[in-house]
């Protein structure tokens, strides 16, 4: 019977997730043509690599064991990214912060779900010291993983301004990169303390899921 529920709840929220996804594509994409019309070419590219990157997650959301909390904290960095407010402080801190701590978090809550998901069945059989020490390796390799994809990024960055120039915009040099290494290093340690409280958050769900089962 608790079977029987999980898989209708498992479809009920494929299709919320499907619509979630449709309607995430087609604000960014009507935003930049809205841009476009507007004559705000900054980031209308941006919002078509964001169209791309929802369409390549969409195919592939039921690989990574995605759910409607990952898809909808995974949005916020996107739209954090198109706000573009490069340069300009949010309650004192540099809005770059929030960028980058979002994105490590949404990171980090997508790859630990998968790997929780793929391996979750042989940390059922171990001992509950087991079990521990398991989690704690998760959460090093989520961090691992989410640095490595932040440091890539950092390195893309410095091509794409070289290539480039300078201007708004995930692949220009603008607001919110200056300061050269020192920059990148800030943005690579929001995106580690995004990942290592995106893991914490991870973690509390799947107890709080497993309490209630």
């Amino acid at each position: 019977m608790r079977e029987k529920e999980d898989i209708d709840i498992n479809q009920k929220n494929e299709k919320t997730i499907n619509i979630m996804f449709y309607c995430a594509m087609a604000f960014f994409f009507f935003w930049g043509i809205s841009e476009y019309f507007n004559k705000n070419y900054d980031l209308i590219a941006d919002r078509f690599y964001i169209v791309g990157v929802l369409v390549i997650f969409y195919y592939s959301y039921k690989i990574w064991y995605m759910d409607m909390v990952s898809v909808l904290v995974g949005l916020v960095p996107l739209l954090l990214h198109s706000w573009g407010k490069f340069g300009s402080r949010l309650f004192g801190i540099p809005f770059d912060h929030y960028l980058h701590f979002s994105a490590g978090f949404a990171l980090a809550l997508i790859a630990h779900k998968y790997i929780y998901t793929i391996t979750k069945r042989k940390i059922s059989e171990k001992s509950q010291k087991s079990r521990i020490i398991t989690q704690a390796g998760i959460l090093l390799i989520v961090l691992c993983v989410v640095a490595g994809i932040g440091s890539f990024l950092e390195v893309a960055e410095f091509y794409g301004a070289d290539y480039l120039g300078e201007g708004r915009g995930v692949w220009l040099y603008g607001a919110g990169d200056f300061g050269g290494w020192e920059n990148s290093v800030k943005d690579m340690i929001m995106n580690t303390l995004g990942a290592f409280f995106g893991s914490i958050f991870a973690i509390f769900r799947i107890k709080t899921r497993t309490k209630t089962i």
